[in-house]
């Protein structure tokens, strides 16, 4: 399970506006929301980088 489900499970599980350590629950799927989109970002750029390799190896 990665840290985004992790914390969206957190976020589900709690009863009130907080969940077992007293974290909001607001700010847990805000910070679920950034650590997708910065995984989205991270493998783009990933997918860019091997894209460019390739390139540069056929350029050669």
């Amino acid at each position: 399970m990665s840290i985004v489900e992790q914390l969206e499970a957190q976020a589900q599980a709690g009863h009130a506006d907080t969940d077992l350590v007293g974290v909001p629950v607001s700010m847990i799927r805000t910070i679920a929301t950034r650590l997708r989109e910065g995984e989205a970002a991270a493998a783009q750029l990933r997918a860019s980088t091997k894209v460019r390799l390739f390139c540069e190896g056929i350029a050669k």
